[in-house]
């Protein structure tokens, strides 16, 4: 009796470990899919960006003052009452079927990533997507999967690292990280609420938990 169960725990370990090795290489495929998809796309989005930045007429410079932040003591949130800022549309330009509002630049982590202007399921699969807001809002939030090759090493950005965001004309807007947070996933009122000037996000493993970094703008001399 001790010998088949014995053989029925060897058997259902076996099948336990093949299960996880199934799991993890799906899990890797996934990722290496979806990172060649959004480098795939981004090299098209930065193509298009040129040509059309060669086309258009030169853009005066944005003067337009930034709102004053208040300091923000790094890696603490601040709850703050913020004023529902205007609702700026971003431009976009096409790719694939699809619309992209710019590039998201991370130098410390060696990675650049498409955004697409309107975000679903599907589409995070092979992109981070806006989620809210706009630069000139102040208000901007992108949202992405946990995928090592998209949003995975948010938590590895420390603070006054810089983050750019490149628009659809051209445009490169600087940012530096303020502080990390870990919020519920019901979190849309913090995430929405204006206090930085972008928010970037990704779930935590299982999807309870909503990693957040923020970021404000460098302002130009």
């Amino acid at each position: 009796m001790k010998r088949y169960l014995g053989v029925i725990l060897i058997c259902v370990g076996t099948l336990l470990i093949s299960a996880s090795l199934g799991l993890l290489t799906f899990n890797y495929l996934e990722d290496r899919q979806a990172g060649e998809a959004a480098k795939d796309k981004l090299n098209s989005l930065v193509d298009q960006i040129r040509l059309q930045k060669e086309e258009l007429p030169p853009q005066e410079e944005d003067v337009s003052p930034l709102t004053p932040r208040p300091e923000q003591e790094l890696w603490l949130p601040i709850p703050t009452e913020a004023d529902p800022s205007e609702d700026f549309v971003m431009e976009e330009l096409e790719v694939d079927g699809n619309g992209y509002i710019g590039y998201i630049s991370f130098p410390t982590l060696d990675l650049e990533l498409p955004v697409m202007s309107r975000w679903t399921e599907e589409k995070l699969y092979s992109s981070p997507c806006h989620y809210y807001g706009s630069i000139q809002g102040q208000d901007l939030v992108i949202m992405a999967h946990n995928y090592d090759r998209h949003f995975g090493r948010l938590p590895s950005l420390m603070p006054y690292d810089p983050v750019s965001f490149v628009d659809v004309r051209g445009n490169t807007y600087e940012y530096t990280v303020i502080l990390e947070e870990t919020l519920p996933a019901d979190c849309v009122p913090e995430l929405t609420d204006g206090s930085y000037d972008l928010t970037l996000f990704t779930c935590t493993y299982g999807g309870a938990k909503r990693i957040t970094i923020r970021c404000n703008r460098i302002v130009p001399d």
